[in-house]
Formats: structure tokens, C-alpha cells, sequence
């Protein structure tokens, strides 16, 4: 939402944003739900995108999958930031090998924040 011009009183994208059936839903959804919008969705990561994590995929929730955001980039490897991940209900970052990630969902140019 930070990318997309929200903040903490108003987020830019919610689950209406997206069409009915295709809600984002939990983590290991989201894809689904960015392709229907027309958004890409790759196994490329760059900073900003989301890193999608199929159920029980890398220490993912085995029923809900897991989101989180990714901070860097270096060669093969990202650094993520994500929350209810290795720190329960708290703030942590890791770094993984890039193709460790089911997805990465890029949010369009046009979409972001001027």
C-alpha cells in the first residue's frame, strides 16, 4: 500500500481492489488474485515485490501459505521483511535464495506512487 500511495489511516488496495473471485485471500493466494488484475507475475524479484510462498513452500503456513515484501536484491539471493513469519507476531527479515519464492508479484509502474 506504501507503494501505491497508502498509509497507515488509508490503504490504496484492499481486497475490493481486486475482481470478485479473485480476492488476494491469504498468502498463498495472492497470485492468482494479481494475474486476474492483469498485474505481472514472475519468478524475477526486484525491490518492492511481493514474494508469494505456496502453502508449506520455505517454512509457509501449510494451510495458508505466507506474503511477505522484498527489500534486496544480491545476484541469486533476496532479503524479504515480512511479519508472523520467524518472529510470531512481530517484524523480521530474512534472506533466502531467489527461487526458495513461489512468485514474485510486481506492481505496475502506472499503479505507483508518483
Amino acid at each position: 500500500n506504501q507503494q501505491l500511495g497508502g498509509d497507515k489511516v488509508k490503504a490504496s488496495v484492499t481486497n475490493t481492489s481486486f475482481a470478485p473471485g479473485h480476492r488476494l485471500g491469504n498468502g498463498g493466494e495472492w497470485d492468482d488474485a494479481w494475474r486476474a488484475k492483469g498485474w505481472p507475475v514472475d519468478h524475477d524479484p526486484e525491490v518492492g515485490a511481493m514474494a508469494v510462498f505456496k502453502k508449506g513452500v520455505s517454512g509457509a503456513d501449510p494451510t495458508y501459505g505466507h506474503i511477505a515484501v522484498v527489500k534486496e536484491v544480491h545476484g541469486d539471493k533476496v532479503i524479504i521483511e515480512e511479519y508472523n513469519a520467524l518472529t510470531p507476531r512481530g517484524y523480521g527479515t530474512r534472506e533466502l535464495d531467489k527461487g526458495a519464492v513461489s512468485w514474485y508479484l510486481h506492481i505496475p509502474d502506472s499503479e505507483k506512487k508518483k
